[in-house]
Parts: structure tokens; C-alpha cells; sequence
């Protein structure tokens, strides 16, 4: 793993739970989200009040990946965005600037988008490190480097990370905010990974092997296929892959992995890819290459623990 810019000796994280909450917007006749209230009472087993519906989103998916086993004392929050709180936003926004009054404390408060990891940390008796991320690409991957940071240099034992994102009405103004035709449908979605390097009392479901952002894809393309070929053969391997990082390299990072199933400017967020590769037991080996910006290209390879176990690494 790429550690020479860090001292501290940062190991290959684990996986131990995930979970997701996905909302598809079913109808967009009348411009509505359907209300949460009910989602969030039913898996907190209780009304929360006075928050807004991103927090309403984090709270629904974060508390599946709790499940009925308390988290590990020390365990700290990670929580990353696209956008934030649109729908409080633009309350506030609208209330400034279109009809010349003063939001309310309540909605002021919740324009700042950590505001949900708070509700969230005090629903889930989470009491360590609490961090917040705005970030359009390689959201995941962002999270996931905060992570191996806070558990190998500031010693928790856990983190919980996790990617949120809310609909902003109008449904054709968020559409074109998120580059979606008319004919996809839209969703909201709350992704959630417990991560460490131990448990107690509990095996991992993967190892992130690969975590490298920044790169430029000549650069990327070599340290990818070098933690593949110290794997040892056969494993199945499936792949969520840039569209310009494989122009960029005229196709040959796709044709030399040998490779299930590859996926090419795929809609889905990076966090939607890994949920899936980890419920399915179809695959070994996830890689994923996303966009940091004009030049530059983040990288995820991670493995199934049992893989692991199987000695293809």
C-alpha cells in the first residue's frame, strides 16, 4: 500500500459490516418525496425530532449496519456527501433570498451538513472521533484514507464510514445537477461499512488491499496490476473502471485483467459497488477507478476475506 507520505505505518484496513437504505423516487408527477418518519421509527424504534431528511437518510442506513450487536467501544464516524442537505438548503436559501425572511434556528442549523453526523453519533452511542466530507469524486476512497488514518495513528478501535445522498427538489433540476436522463430513475441512498483492523468476536467480510488517490493513470495502472499479481491464481475479479482512464491507456488495463465483469462509467457510486460486490459471493476482487479531476485518478482493490483465507493472496 501507498504509505511514503504518512509515518505512522497504516495497515490494510477490514471490513467487518455494511448495509445500505435505497429510496427510488417512484413517482415524480407532483414533485414530492415521499416522508420518511415512519422508515426511521422503524428501525430506531422511536420518532427522532427536529431533523431534516438527510439526517433521516444517514440515521435509516447507519442503523442497519449496528444490527442487534452494539458497535466496539471507541468507534468513530465518518460520513461523506455529494451535496449535503439539499432540501434544507434550499428552504433556507429560498427564504433569504426569494421571500426576504430568516430561517429558523432549526432549519439554520441543519444547512451545516454535520449537523446529521451529531444525531447520528447520539443515536448509535457513538462517542469518538466525528467527521464530516463534501466531496462530488472519490467520496469513498476519501473516507476510507480518514479511516486507516484514525484507527493505525489515533488508535480506535473502529469507524463507522458512510455515504449519503438526498434528492433535491425540483426532480429536473436535480437531474441535470447529477447528469441523469429523464428515462433513469432517481434514488436516494445511505451506504454504511464498519471498518477495523480487529474484532473481537468477529471474522471480516473483505481487506481493502489498495486505497491510492491522486494518481495519474500510467502511474495507477502499474500499481494495480502489481497487487494483482501477487495474488495467486484463479480468482474471479470484477471491476468498476473510469471510462477516460481506459481511453487513456487505449484499453489495455481492461484487456490484461482477466476479469468477470467490467463496468465502464457506471451511474452507480463507488459506495453502491462495493455494497454489491460484498453481498454477492460471486466475486474475489473488486477494483475500482474513479475521477479525481482533470488528471488524476483514484484506485480501490479490495478482496474477500474468505478469498484471503483461500491463499490467492
Amino acid at each position: 500500500m501507498h504509505t511514503d507520505y504518512f509515518k505512522c505505518g497504516i495497515k490494510h484496513v477490514k471490513i467487518f459490516r455494511f448495509s445500505q437504505y435505497k429510496n427510488p423516487i417512484e413517482s415524480e408527477v407532483d414533485d414530492q418525496l415521499p416522508s420518511l418518519k415512519s422508515a426511521v421509527k422503524k428501525h430506531l424504534g422511536h420518532n427522532v425530532r427536529r431533523i431534516d431528511r438527510f439526517t433521516q437518510l444517514a440515521l435509516i442506513g447507519a442503523s442497519d449496519c449496528k444490527g442487534t450487536v452494539n458497535f466496539p467501544n471507541n468507534t468513530g464516524v465518518i460520513m461523506a456527501s455529494n451535496f449535503g442537505s439539499l432540501g434544507n438548503t434550499f428552504n433556507v436559501l429560498s427564504s433569504m433570498f426569494q421571500c426576504s425572511s430568516s430561517p429558523s434556528p432549526y432549519e439554520f442549523i441543519h444547512t451545516v451538513s454535520n449537523a446529521a453526523s451529531y444525531y447520528l453519533a447520539r443515536e448509535l452511542a457513538l462517542t469518538s472521533h466525528n467527521l464530516f466530507i463534501s466531496q462530488q469524486q472519490a467520496t469513498l476512497q476519501a473516507c476510507l484514507k480518514l479511516a486507516e488514518i484514525d484507527i493505525d495513528c489515533f488508535n480506535l478501535n473502529a469507524i463507522l464510514i458512510g455515504q449519503v445522498n438526498e434528492v433535491g427538489l425540483p426532480f429536473r433540476v436535480h437531474r441535470e445537477r447529477v447528469g441523469m436522463n429523464a428515462s433513469q430513475v432517481l434514488s436516494e441512498s445511505s451506504y454504511w461499512f464498519l471498518l477495523a483492523n480487529r474484532l473481537d468476536n468477529e471474522k471480516s467480510v473483505a481487506d481493502v488491499v489498495l486505497n491510492r488517490e491522486g494518481a495519474d493513470a500510467q502511474a495507477l495502472n502499474v500499481q494495480i496490476k502489481s497487487e494483482l499479481n501477487q495474488m495467486k491464481q484463479p480468482f474471479n475479479l470484477t471491476a468498476r473502471l473510469d471510462e477516460e482512464f481506459c481511453c487513456g491507456l487505449q484499453n489495455s488495463f481492461v484487456d490484461g485483467l482477466d476479469c468477470g465483469q467490467s463496468q465502464i462509467n457506471d451511474m452507480e457510486s463507488s459506495s453502491e459497488v462495493l455494497f454489491d460486490f460484498l453481498q454477492s459471493d460471486e466475486f474475489d476482487v473488486l477494483v475500482v477507478v474513479e475521477r479525481v479531476n482533470q488528471y488524476k485518478w483514484s484506485a480501490l482493490v479490495i478482496c474477500m476475506t474468505d478469498a484471503l483465507r483461500r491463499g490467492i493472496n
